[in-house]
Order: structure tokens, then C-alpha cells, then sequence
């Protein structure tokens, strides 16, 4: 079901499981990282990989790495810009602030994990109050929070296909083989569609740049 809302049609309720339309777009907000921790990652990454924890379905290209804030779900082209409008608010109240790379965790089954990813520290409680900010912006739109806690990560891989998985060891070789505590300045949020069959397979269609303080030199 839909309906009017200054011209734009909105879901009246989006469901994880809904059927997409070809003509609908899936659409989530997130921020990015800098190209120093995305190169980072994908050496962690690959000291994974090299020593034996390779079996995961897919693995994410470096260009995709994000932290998701709201996923929305199927949207109609119609509604970015009214989805920018909302976002452009929420960007203009922000300032900058900064993350950094803290480990890797899993989510689903400990020894065959739905989800490989890494963890994020530094200004997490800046973090978690933009998430919120954003979910209140859209949320009139009809889009809906998701029941769990937002818990901040960047996913590196998915769908484990052995059984014996062990997230100790994994933290083991990163720490004893890469840099870790990489910080990157959050500076904006993004708009991303998913593009089935891309690789890169996020397409940014909105980025909405922080305000900077009077430090910062720009508004």
C-alpha cells in the first residue's frame, strides 16, 4: 500500500521481506570511509584469506565498504529526492567527527558466521546519535527502524561455508600482522543504491556534507 505526500509516493510500511519491483530501487544510508582504512581492511582481508579462512561466499569489494545508519528497503526513484531533502537537514546540523578500525567480529553461527566484519570505536556515541537523528527524519516517510540495536560495522565477507570458523584466531592474525586503530573523519552522509550484478555494487546517488564549525574554516 501507498500514499500522496506533497506529490511523492511512500511506502506506507516497508518490510524486509517485501517483493521488489524491477522498478524499484533499494536504498540505504551510511557513512564512508576514507581510502586509507579502505586499503587498510582489504589487507586485512587478505592476511585472512592467505592463511586459510578464505570460504566465504562473497567478499566485499573495498569500494563498498560502509557503516549502514537506516536501511530502506525497496524505494521508488520519485522519492530520493524528498529522501535528500530529509537527509540535507540532518547533514547541516552535523559536524565532523572522527572513527577508527577496532577488530573483527561476527554475526550468526560462531563457527559457520552469516556475516565477517569489522568493528568500529573512537566517537561511537556521535555515531549512534546521527543514526538515530537520520531514523527520525525518515521514519514519517514510512520507512521503519529495524526491531535490533543499531550496532556500528563494516562487512567484509559473507556466508562461511565450513564449520569451523574461530573469530579468536582471526583477531589474532590481524593484530599480528596489520596496523590497527585506523582513524578516518566522518564528513558526510550518503544516499547508496544497491546495484545487483556491479562490482562496486553501491552506487552513491546522494552525499550530504557535514557543516564545519568556525574551526573549520567552511559552512
Amino acid at each position: 500500500m501507498s500514499r500522496e505526500n506533497g506529490g511523492a509516493i511512500f511506502n506506507k510500511h516497508v518490510h524486509r521481506k517485501e517483493v521488489v519491483l524491477i522498478s524499484d530501487w533499494r536504498l540505504f544510508v551510511a557513512v564512508r570511509l576514507d581510502r586509507p582504512c579502505r586499503q587498510l581492511l582489504t589487507q586485512w582481508c587478505e592476511q585472512i584469506r592467505s592463511t586459510g579462512w578464505d570460504t566465504f561466499g562473497k567478499w566485499v569489494h573495498p569500494e563498498d565498504y560502509h557503516v549502514t545508519l537506516f536501511f530502506l528497503g525497496a524505494c521508488k526513484p520519485e522519492q530520493v529526492p524528498y529522501l535528500q531533502q530529509q537527509l540535507t537537514r540532518v547533514a547541516g546540523k552535523q559536524t565532523p567527527f572522527t572513527l577508527k578500525l577496532n577488530g573483527i567480529g561476527v554475526f550468526g553461527i560462531p563457527r559457520r558466521p552469516r556475516i565477517l566484519w569489522a568493528g568500529v570505536d573512537g566517537d561511537v556515541p556521535t555515531l549512534n546519535a546521527l543514526q538515530e537523528k537520520v531514523v527520525q527524519a525518515l521514519t514519517p516517510l514510512g520507512f521503519h527502524r529495524e526491531d535490533r540495536p543499531f550496532r556500528p560495522h563494516i562487512t567484509l565477507a559473507r556466508q562461511y561455508k565450513r564449520n569451523d570458523f574461530d573469530a579468536e584466531q582471526v583477531n589474532e592474525i590481524v593484530v599480528s600482522t596489520a596496523e590497527r586503530g585506523a582513524e578516518w573523519m566522518v564528513k558526510d552522509l550518503v544516499l547508496y543504491r544497491t546495484m545487483w550484478g556491479r562490482v562496486p555494487m553501491y552506487e552513491p546517488m546522494a552525499v550530504l556534507p557535514f557543516r564545519w564549525d568556525d574551526q573549520g574554516g567552511e559552512r
